[in-house]
C-alpha cells in the first residue's frame, strides 16, 4: 500500500500485547517519512537516520501525560493542535498511539473530526489488542491490520537464536507467551520470573506430600516476589498441564514439556476433583487480588480452598 502510495490516513493495528504492534507502527512510519525515490524505506536518507535517532520532526508517539489513559487533553494537544500545523520536513505527519484502544470514549469523540476531515497528509496508526475497544464511529473510518501471534516454536526459535535462551525455557516463553515474541521477551528479562516458575512448579507438584503446616508458609514466600499476575498465571499453567497429562496421558499438549516429570508426578497424586477445585481457586484468588484484597490473604485463602478436607 505504501510503495503504491495508497496507505489509508489512519488505521488500526490490532494485536495482543507484545504481538509487536508498536514495531510495525515504527518501521510503517520510517516507510511513509523515507525520502528516497528509488528504494522503499532505504534506511540510508537523512529522514531514515533523524526516525533511527528518534528525532524526526513529524514523527509523534502519542502518550497520556497527566494519566494511564489518553484523555481529551491528550489528544487536542498532542494530535488535533499538532496535526493542523504544515510538516516541518517531510510532506506529512506521522502519528503513532501505541495504547489507542484504552483512551477514553470522550477522548475518542475528540479525535473523530481528524479522522474525517485529516489535515494535509497526516497519518493516524491507531494500536489496540482489539479493533471492538474503539467507537463504531472511529472503527468505520479506519481500516483494521491484524497481526497473528507467531508459532511456539517461532518464537522459541528467535529466544535461542537471538538471545540464546536454553531450548527448554525458549520453548516455555514460547507456550506462556502465546506466540507474542514481545511478551517472551520481557519475560526473559524479567528477574526472577523463572525461578519463580520453577519453585512454583515444583510445590504444587509436591503439594499432597508436603505437610500442610510447611504449605502455609508458602504464601509469605510467594507474597515477597509482588508479581501477583504472574504468579497466578503459572498456578494456573500448573492445573492446566495436570489436567492434560490426567486426561492424555503422553500427549504433546502439555504446555510445560521441558517439565513433564514434575506433571506426570503431579497428575498420579492430584485427583480430578482436586484439580478442578485448584482452577477454581486459582481464578477466584486471582480476582481477589484484583479487587486489592491482600496478596497474602489471598494466597492463604486459595491453598486452604484447594486443601478442603483432604488430610496429609
Amino acid at each position: 500500500m505504501i510503495q503504491g502510495g495508497r496507505f489509508p490516513h489512519a488505521c488500526i493495528l490490532e494485536g495482543p500485547q507484545g504481538s509487536g504492534k508498536e514495531l510495525l507502527g515504527h518501521v510503517i512510519a520510517r516507510a511513509l517519512l523515507c525520502e528516497s525515490k528509488e528504494e522503499f524505506s532505504c534506511g540510508h536518507c537523512i529522514a531514515c537516520q533523524i526516525m533511527e535517532s528518534g528525532n524526526h520532526p513529524d514523527f509523534f508517539v502519542v502518550r497520556p501525560k497527566k494519566t494511564k489513559v489518553l484523555g481529551v487533553e491528550d489528544v487536542r494537544e498532542q494530535i488535533v493542535e499538532e496535526a493542523a500545523i504544515k510538516p516541518y520536513r517531510a510532506d506529512r505527519k506521522v502519528f503513532l498511539v501505541p495504547e489507542a484502544g484504552e483512551m477514553t470514549q470522550a477522548a475518542q469523540n475528540a479525535l473523530l473530526k481528524t479522522l474525517e476531515e485529516p489535515p494535509g497528509q497526516a497519518v493516524f496508526l491507531l494500536l489496540a489488542q482489539q479493533a471492538g475497544q474503539f467507537l463504531p464511529t472511529v472503527r468505520s473510518r479506519c481500516p483494521v491490520i491484524s497481526i497473528p501471534p507467531l508459532s511456539e516454536s517461532d518464537v522459541a526459535q528467535y529466544l535461542m537464536d537471538e538471545k540464546k535462551v536454553p531450548e527448554g525455557e525458549a520453548h516455555f516463553l514460547g507456550e506462556y507467551a502465546a506466540g507474542c515474541i514481545g511478551r517472551a521477551l520481557q519475560l526473559w528479562e524479567e528477574e526472577g520470573f523463572l525461578a519463580m516458575r520453577e519453585d512454583v512448579l515444583m510445590k504444587l507438584a509436591g503439594f499432597w506430600q508436603t505437610p500442610f503446616s510447611d504449605v502455609m508458609l508458602w504464601p509469605g514466600q510467594w507474597a515477597a516476589d509482588q508479581q501477583a499476575s504472574l504468579f497466578f498465571d503459572l498456578v494456573a499453567m500448573f492445573f492446566r498441564d495436570v489436567l492434560v497429562e490426567k486426561q492424555l496421558p503422553g500427549s504433546s499438549f502439555l504446555l510445560q514439556k521441558d517439565r513433564k516429570e514434575f506433571i506426570t508426578q503431579a497428575a498420579r497424586s492430584w485427583s480430578m476433583t482436586e484439580v478442578y477445585r485448584g482452577i477454581t481457586a486459582v481464578v477466584r484468588a486471582k480476582r481477589q487480588v484484583q479487587q486489592n484484597v491482600n496478596f497474602q490473604l489471598a494466597l492463604e485463602a486459595m491453598l486452604l480452598e484447594i486443601k478442603g478436607e483432604r488430610h496429609v
